[in-house]
């Protein structure tokens, strides 16, 4: 009991501590007390300092809510139903194609795709018809290059819905992903991976990044600076399996249990969030001592 009080007085008091920030593509992170929305730009009264800033959107890369775990990306007007000229997204995958999702309305509403710069909107719930074959087409044409994608979308069985979308995007990230040089990446997000002591494979886990070969043991954890702006791949493998994951740093830290998959025999990126994370992470980081 005691531990758990201890770790719910911890993320409140990191709940206090995190604040909502503004990320320019420089590579700055600028904590704000308000921000303001205008036509081309994004404006914010700076929480340490109370000087205003003003940036063009191009500049910069988007908000976030620590406290809330959100992150919100700027992008070009896509729908132009506001004066602005920029919307905000969520992410929903990365890679070669990237998957949104708008962040002022319901998730299962609208999709977007983004890809070498190019964003379009992919899919609407209430679309039908004429509107309903050209939204299929834009998002074929996204997946041109690809002819297992574009087989699966031709197949009868395939429903263009959000969740077909979804397992398209995800498989084409797999089979059309190339690694780009961290360097050319200058805003860093932070993405934690650890393993718990109830694991059944004992032995280390070997993860690779950027070439790069690291051991994650059993209660202990592993923390990586990965770009926002561009995909990287994570590859955990042992005696048993091998598996990877596509992933891109956020404005936000990110947290992912590693584990062991009977079922599938592979191993898993089980990403945590709230309470949970909390209660798994913050127990071996303490334990661990880093």
């Amino acid at each position: 009991m005691r531990l758990h009080l201890i770790i719910i007085a911890f993320f409140f008091c990191s709940s206090l501590l995190a604040q909502n920030s503004l990320v320019i593509k420089n590579g700055k992170s600028i904590p704000y007390s308000k921000i303001d929305f205008l036509k081309d730009s994004i404006k914010i009264e700076s929480l340490k300092t109370e000087e205003v800033f003003t940036f063009h959107f191009n500049s910069v890369i988007g908000y976030c809510s620590p406290t809330n775990e959100e992150n919100y990306y700027v992008k070009r007007n896509v729908d132009l139903d506001s004066e602005l000229s920029y919307q905000f997204f969520e992410r929903m995958e990365v890679g070669p194609i990237y998957l949104y999702r708008r962040k002022d309305i319901a998730p299962e509403m609208f999709l977007y795709m983004e890809k070498n710069g190019r964003i379009e909107k992919v899919y609407s719930v209430h679309a039908s018809g004429k509107k309903k074959a050209e939204m299929l087409e834009v998002f074929k044409s996204f997946v041109v290059d690809d002819e297992e994608s574009l087989r699966y979308i031709n197949d009868k069985k395939f429903n263009y819905n959000k969740d077909d979308i979804l397992v398209v995007v995800q498989y084409y990230n797999r089979r059309n992903f190339y690694s780009l040089d961290q360097e050319e990446d200058k805003s860093l997000g932070k993405i934690f991976l650890y393993r718990t002591k109830f694991q059944k494979i004992k032995n280390e886990l070997e993860i690779e990044v950027y070439g790069k070969n690291h051991k994650l043991f059993r209660n202990d954890f592993i923390e990586f600076d990965m770009p926002i702006k561009n995909a990287s791949r994570i590859t955990v493998s042992s005696d048993y399996s091998s598996n990877y994951k596509l992933v891109a740093g956020e404005m936000t830290d990110q947290y992912y249990e590693v584990s062991f998959d009977q079922k599938t025999r592979k191993f898993i990126f089980e990403e945590k969030k709230g309470y949970e994370r909390q209660y798994e992470f913050y127990k071996i980081k303490k334990k661990v001592g880093k």
